[in-house]
């Protein structure tokens, strides 16, 4: 890029050479100003990386140049001015002199900066990620000053003005906010928080919509417990918390690895406030509100997770949104399976359950194959049914389930919301008001029952009264599983109609644990097997439906038995378990379906049996510690020596070998886990004798102490494996 200059209204241009780069840049900005028209001032980015090259100046009408400044790096997105690595001047460059003042003018790149001298020295105005009164959205496309000097910026966020103190946003008010999520107070109606592209992240309470978090807003959400307690993000998963409802922010991603989506899906738990979970290319748990985090296995998915669903019901059980598969865990990330079967090949975009069956879930489907946009599950992920139906062949990108309705789903859409339930099997558009613009995210919340909030990408957040009854309800219910013995079953309520009183009962009573029997859910907890009629009816403000009566088996929950519950295996060896009590057994880790299973690990691990009867079940868990011990090293540093320990698991004996040759008399100790002495020798080495073998083959299997104690009461342990 190089400067022209023209003095017949442009009809012929002339290159300018004195003073001014001629080579080396890729992008150049001009300004004028009438309180000195002669003057002409030149910014120019590298052609290199995007940086900073130069401020330029002309007292002549541009005929000839001097330098101003190449220094500090005023177009980068350091407030500081040290920015260094790629730039962005091939994206944003722009400068404006004042029509007021003499020799002030502005440079903008990804913040602001002012000279007073005709661009010798300059001074931040304002800055992107600034939490005071100097904040500015990045990334300044244009700096215009009124005729009465007041400094307007255009930039990603919007169009700000500078008041000589301060910026203030002038399209806050616009409802043109480009959301990807928002996160309602769960117990103060009117408070919510929402990502914005370039906008950052913003906080709204009652009456007040301020910014927060700078940046680019992502996925947000607040505690459910306690609103000064919110949690935000800028791109690629950089996740924050606040303590004080948005006003001072913490970084909490160290411990997260791996790489974030663009928009990084992070939740809270249904249950702990204090665990919350983020994806990355596996799921990451934090039970201390983000302060430290540990991996929940690994998905098996590939590729960054772009949605998850912990279920209400059972925080074990969590769906993960992977591009192109779907991965759940029914014991917190222990293991993981594919459950992705019946879902067409294309992007699933969100992800949620039913609050009281984590077997059932819904997953939406974005791009333009037609009739592919809503998929559901009732087997826990085993099959899908596809429910799209009547939608129009736009991206499906969000969802949300209305509790105490049947079933009732709205799915945000690039345009419109639509719902279903279970009374009928088409979708009706839900849009009046509703601009079109793409809905991103969808919310309901008990500190506001009975509506539904909806964050489009363009157009703000909107809010709506959810779908009303306009009858008296069907009753209908089911249970969250097979009925069991000794086991909490919860009743569903399916009745349509959004129904708002419920009447259950059960006979016989005998050994019936009933709890709730006016409650929308209640639970039931049987003690006897046998036959048991439930009736329910349920009401609205239009009048009670028809009682529903049915007729249910209750079964018997087995009591599993395991052969061993706690395993030490040494690296290379397998280790075999049996399970009892039940009549069908299913295995982790590819064990197989007989009672019996045989593993190799390769890792620590928890290994789970899952034992059934009549569709009631039970667990197991097996605790695998897994050892390199096959030859194994004592050391007893303040004596300046060790030992190799082999073999180790041992059958008959176990050898002790000095590995530094010198005199030296110690006692050795045998102990088992119960910490009982099984041997003791006094052993005295000397350059001849380097070795001592421990007759062990009358010892009982099991897991041993090995203990070397010196003269001078130097001692150390080793783990022993006896065969």
């Amino acid at each position: 890029t190089s400067f022209y200059r023209s003095t017949n209204s442009g009809l012929n241009f002339v290159q300018i050479t004195s003073g001014i780069p001629t080579a080396g840049s890729n992008r150049m900005a001009i300004a004028v100003t009438p309180t000195n028209p002669s003057n002409v001032y030149v910014l120019a980015s590298k052609a290199s990386d995007s940086q900073f090259l130069g401020v330029y100046a002309s007292v002549n009408d541009g005929q000839t140049f001097v330098t101003k400044s190449t220094s500090p790096n005023i177009i980068g997105n350091s407030c500081v001015g040290n920015s260094t690595g790629p730039g962005q001047g091939w994206y944003d460059l722009t400068i404006a002199a004042s029509p007021i003042t003499p020799g002030e003018i502005v440079v903008g790149g990804v913040n602001v900066w002012q000279s007073n001298n005709d661009g010798s020295n300059w001074t931040n105005i304002g800055c992107w990620n600034s939490p005071s009164s100097l904040y500015v959205h990045a990334d300044i496309h244009e700096l215009e000053y009124s005729s009465a000097g007041v400094l307007f910026s255009s930039n990603d966020g919007g169009i700000f003005s500078y008041t000589g103190t301060n910026w203030v946003d002038l399209t806050a008010q616009r409802n043109i906010a480009q959301i990807y999520k928002i996160g309602l107070s769960s117990i103060t109606p009117d408070v919510w928080i929402t990502g914005h592209q370039d906008n950052g992240t913003n906080v709204k309470a009652g009456a007040t919509y301020y910014a927060s978090l700078a940046g680019d807003g992502m996925d947000c959400f607040i505690d459910r417990t306690d609103d000064n307690i919110m949690y935000a993000e800028q791109f690629n998963g950089d996740v924050h918390r606040s303590n004080d409802a948005g006003l001072t922010w913490v970084d909490i991603g160290a411990g997260l690895t791996g790489f974030g989506a663009w928009v990084t899906p992070w939740k809270q738990d249904p249950f702990d406030p204090g665990t919350i979970y983020c994806g990355r290319n596996n799921l990451f748990k934090s039970t201390d509100y983000g302060n430290t985090w540990v991996q929940l296995g690994n998905t098996g998915g590939g590729g960054s997770i772009i949605e998850f669903a912990v279920s209400p019901f059972d925080n074990l059980v969590i769906y993960v949104l992977h591009p192109g598969s779907i991965r759940k865990t029914t014991d917190g990330g222990i293991t993981w399976t594919n459950v992705t079967s019946g879902i067409p090949a294309g992007a699933p975009t969100f992800i949620t359950t039913d609050p009281n069956n984590p077997n059932k879930a819904w997953v939406t489907v974005s791009g333009y194959t037609a009739g592919s946009k809503v998929y559901q599950t009732i087997d826990g992920g085993a099959s899908w049914i596809n429910i799209s139906s009547n939608l129009p062949n736009l991206p499906a990108n969000c969802l949300v389930y209305e509790p105490g309705t049947n079933d009732r789903i709205y799915i945000g859409m690039d345009v419109g919301v639509y719902y279903k339930d279970n009374s009928s099997p088409n979708w009706t558009l839900y849009n009046t008001d509703l601009p079109n613009a793409a809905i991103m995210d969808m919310e309901m919340t008990p500190a506001s029952p009975g509506k539904l909030y909806a964050a489009t990408y363009g157009r703000g957040v909107y809010v709506v009264d959810a779908v009303q009854a306009t009858t008296a309800p069907t009753p209908s219910f089911s249970s969250y599983s097979s009925l069991c013995t000794s086991v909490t079953n919860t009743l569903i309520d399916n009745s349509s109609e959004t129904p708002t009183s419920w009447s259950w009962s059960i006979t016989p009573n005998i050994g019936v644990t009933f709890n709730g029997v006016n409650a929308q859910n209640p639970t039931v907890l049987f003690a006897n097997v046998g036959t048991y009629t439930i009736s329910m009816v349920s009401g609205n403000a239009f009048g009670l439906g028809t009682v529903i009566t049915k007729t249910v088996a209750v079964y018997t929950t087995p009591t599993l038995a395991l052969s061993a519950t706690n395993f030490t295996v040494c690296d290379g060896y397998s280790f075999s378990v049996t399970a009892s009590g039940a009549t069908t057994y299913t295995w982790s880790n590819a064990g197989g379906n007989n009672p019996s299973a045989t593993f190799i690990p390769i890792a620590d691990a928890i290994y789970t049996v899952t034992g059934s009867n009549s569709g009631c079940t039970a667990k197991g868990l097996i605790s695998v510690t897994n050892s390199d011990c096959w030859v194994s090293v004592l050391e007893l540093k303040q004596n300046g020596t060790s030992f190799n320990v082999y073999p180790n698991p041992a059958n008959d004996k176990v050898t002790l070998k000095m590995n530094v040759i010198k005199a030296m008399s110690i006692t050795i100790d045998l102990s088992d886990v119960a910490g009982k002495t099984v041997l003791t020798q006094p052993v005295s080495f000397t350059k001849d004798n380097v070795e001592v073998s421990l007759n062990v083959s009358s010892l009982a299997k099991g897991v041993y102490f090995l203990k070397l104690t010196s003269n001078d009461g130097n001692s150390q342990t080793l783990r022993i494996l006896k065969e």
